[in-house]
């Protein structure tokens, strides 16, 4: 697994391009709090996901693997949807999340 996290508040930057910590990562996701965050990231199960924290402090959330996906979501869903992602659950993004993201940008 590899990630970047960048605050770009406080200059704060973390990259790792071997680790296999979820619970490192799970720590990255909740400083998710402040506008510009994001957190870049490439899973063991093959999928990339993205977050962004919006300037309305909204969690902005991108998949890549398979068909590009994107949606507002809260922690709650990003931290399952992290959990998932480790599980291997990759494959048709939209209905493997659909009991936890309904209404997807695109």
């Amino acid at each position: 697994m590899s990630f970047i996290f960048t605050n770009h508040k406080t200059g704060e930057n973390i990259k790792s391009d071997d680790s296999q910590n979820y619970d490192e990562l799970l720590a990255l996701l909740r400083k998710m709090t402040t506008p510009k965050n994001t957190l870049i990231t490439t899973l063991p199960s093959g999928i990339g996901l993205d977050f962004e924290v919006q300037e309305d402090g909204e969690l902005w959330i991108e998949f890549y693997g398979g068909e590009p996906s994107g949606a507002f979501v809260t922690m709650a869903e990003a931290e399952e949807v992290v959990k998932r992602a480790f599980q291997g659950i990759n494959k048709n993004i939209k209905n493997s999340y659909a009991d936890l993201i309904s209404e997807w940008e695109y």
